[in-house]
């Protein structure tokens, strides 16, 4: 999938020591909530702004007034300027600047990409996320743009942030800053709610209903709180009842479907004062008490269903479908589905179908505000109506598996993403919206936008933390743990070379996986959770490499695949005992087959040897468990219980 260029700035050494002895004066000393000062007449006046790379220049700023000025020649060079804020849970900031970026001094055409931000910290000063600001219309006659952002809720554990502004890692050239905007548009305190089922409907069994919240702690515990479900029962009769649980980030309820009146009616989640009931917030699902048959669906346990048959989507990102490609794609592969980027025509869907693939259809390229999207429509209701399209000429055909509508994308752009998956269900009752998201936070403020969801950790060629190829299974662990285990999940191994990325600076890590690291990255999401697996990518690798070199980079992955074909039947078989302990640097899971007989799982998400015991649910026996470097294990399993 794309790769992110967003900036990490956590990453800078440089940096960090710059801001840790920079804002150590200010622990003890109250934040403030808006900047004292925008522009930069009266100088710092709040602001921290590095010795090097940046200083306040008279006539740099707009209309003759001093500007914030960024020079650098050299890319190594990495540091930036800030001013602390104190923030709020559930609060809403717009922020912005005015940004004008001068010619490279090499004289290239090529214009450095400036950033202005907002980040937002807990209470221990750990970074929580980042909301970016976009440029708003066209450069006004002195080339100056204003950038500007508007935050979702902040989460719960939100106290401080930061305003930035800021040049991406390995810039260059001459930039200028000013008049910089800070405001509080208002707060909200509950977001939506989700269930469980697919889609919002279910005939039988139990359904969770969670409702994420943005509540302050500090000012409002959950002691002090009433959280409600209200519900129309199996007499017609509204019946509210309260929060199973309740903490400062969701409520949650399970409730038998059998409660439920039959067809569609809403559930409504309400936060409350307890003190005198005062209502905090309220959000709204339709729930749908029937049986309803579709082309491809989840069951309660998160497998893929097709036709009504569990199926374990199995494949690689493509670019574009031709026959050349499929030719390569299908010789001698384990594949059952493909994921292109670009959306394929009726031929090669039939194409696709005739060879056994399934085809995750692209949309997000023409989501208006996401990527390209913005670009290619006046306005998002233009979007959609193209996205309608295609949804349309796809909808029916056998080969559609699911449509794919986000890459990536902030989480300014939930209420957008929401809406599309409503217009998409509306069109198309028979097939989910698969996301997929570079970053574990981003996963729970998109709930309500996917029907499945994927991560795709890269650790291959990076360095320092981001190198751990345990990622694979401790990301698809946060995923789960995000979504409050509601949502099925895709997951998106590493089968490329960083090198391929124009946009970074070639380096001596950068490589293909071995044959073991794709073994491994392939079973870890599965042990954690996965139901699916889509590699990233088949063309990358076809556009970078060539010959026997390609043969082989594309034949690891259809090996790795293959391991995973063959375990099918037990892959999509139910599960087994719930898995209560692990030895560090082990992921596992269990399944139950037919026979009943139960097959264990275990993974070893580490470069070392691992070992030690596992402990299971349901009377089973614990089990030594011994794994080599990147190895893992089947092994069957009995229970102790006569």
């Amino acid at each position: 999938m794309r790769i992110a260029q967003t900036t990490n700035r956590r990453r800078s050494r440089l940096s960090w020591f710059f801001w840790a002895s920079s804002l150590s004066c200010l622990a003890a000393a109250p934040l403030p909530t808006s900047p004292v000062n925008t522009g930069f007449e009266a100088g710092k006046s709040g602001w921290r702004i590095p010795n090097a790379l940046w200083r306040i220049e008279e006539g740099a700023g707009r209309n003759g007034s001093k500007g914030l000025v960024w020079e650098n020649n050299d890319p190594k060079r990495y540091l930036f300027p800030g001013y602390k804020l104190a923030l709020e849970a559930g609060g809403i900031y717009r922020y912005g600047a005015w940004v004008k970026a001068d010619r490279r001094p090499d004289g290239g055409k090529r214009q450095p990409q400036p950033k202005v931000s907002l980040d937002y910290s807990n209470a221990e000063g750990k970074w929580i996320g980042a909301d970016y600001a976009e440029p708003v219309g066209k450069p006004d006659a002195d080339g100056w743009v204003r950038y500007e952002g508007v935050t979702r809720p902040l989460p719960s554990a939100v106290v401080s942030g930061n305003l930035f502004g800021f040049m991406p890692r390995g810039a260059t050239g001459r930039v200028r800053f000013d008049d910089f905007s800070f405001s509080h548009e208002g707060t909200r305190r509950v977001d939506t709610v989700v269930s469980s089922a697919y889609r919002d409907t279910a005939a039988e069994g139990q359904v969770s209903f969670i409702a994420t919240l943005f509540a302050n702690p500090a000012k409002m515990p959950p002691g002090m709180l009433s959280a409600t479900f209200a519900y129309r029962n199996a007499d017609g009769a509204e019946t509210e009842m309260p929060a199973d649980m309740l903490d400062a980030e969701h409520a949650a309820i399970k409730l038998d479907v059998a409660r439920f009146a039959a067809g569609s009616h809403p559930v409504t989640f309400v936060l409350r004062t307890k003190t005198d009931g005062r209502e905090l917030g309220r959000a709204t699902c339709s729930f749908t008490r029937a049986a309803v048959p579709r082309r491809v669906a989840f069951d309660r346990i998160g497998r893929t269903l097709v036709d009504g048959k569990p199926f374990f989507p199995l494949g690689m990102y493509a670019r574009d479908v031709t026959p050349e490609a499929l030719a390569l794609y299908t010789n001698g592969t384990p594949y059952n589905c493909i994921m292109p980027y670009h959306m394929p025509s009726k031929e090669m869907l039939d194409a696709c179908r005739e060879a056994g693939l399934m085809v995750v259809c692209s949309v997000k390229d023409f989501v208006y505000g996401i990527h390209a999207g913005h670009e290619r429509f006046p306005s998002r209701e233009a979007s959609f109506a193209h996205i309608a399209g295609m949804v349309r000429a796809a909808k029916d055909h056998p080969a559609t598996l699911a449509w794919y509508t986000n890459d990536e994308s902030p989480p300014r752009q939930v209420d957008t993403l929401r809406d599309l998956k409503r217009m998409i269900h509306e069109l198309d009752p028979n097939h989910p919206v698969w996301h997929v998201t570079d970053k574990t936070c981003k996963v729970r403020p998109f709930l309500g936008s996917y029907d499945v969801i994927g991560q795709d950790p890269y650790p291959i060629g990076l360095s320092g933390e981001n190198a751990a190829i345990g990622r694979a299974a401790t990301d698809a662990q946060m995923m789960r743990e995000a979504m409050y285990d509601t949502v099925p999940m895709w997951h998106v191994p590493q089968a490329f070379n960083w090198a391929w990325d124009t946009h970074r600076k070639r380096s001596e890590l950068y490589r293909y996986p071995t044959a073991e690291e794709l073994v491994s990255m392939t079973w870890q999401p599965i042990a954690a959770g996965a139901n699916g697996l889509i590699y990233y990518a088949f063309h990358r690798i076809c556009m970078a490499t060539k010959g026997a070199e390609r043969d082989e980079c594309l034949r690891r992955a259809a090996v790795a695949a293959a391991e995973v074909k063959a375990k099918m039947p037990l892959l999509l078989s139910d599960p087994g005992p719930a898995v209560l302990s692990v030895p560090k640097g082990m992921v596992c899971r269990t399944w139950r087959t037919v026979d009943g007989k139960v097959t264990l799982l275990a993974a070893n998400m580490t470069r070392e040897a691992v070992a030690g015991t596992v402990t299971l649910a349901d009377g089973f026996s614990p089990q030594t468990v011994e794994l080599p470097p990147l190895g893992y294990i089947f092994a069957e399993i009995t229970s102790t219980e006569k």
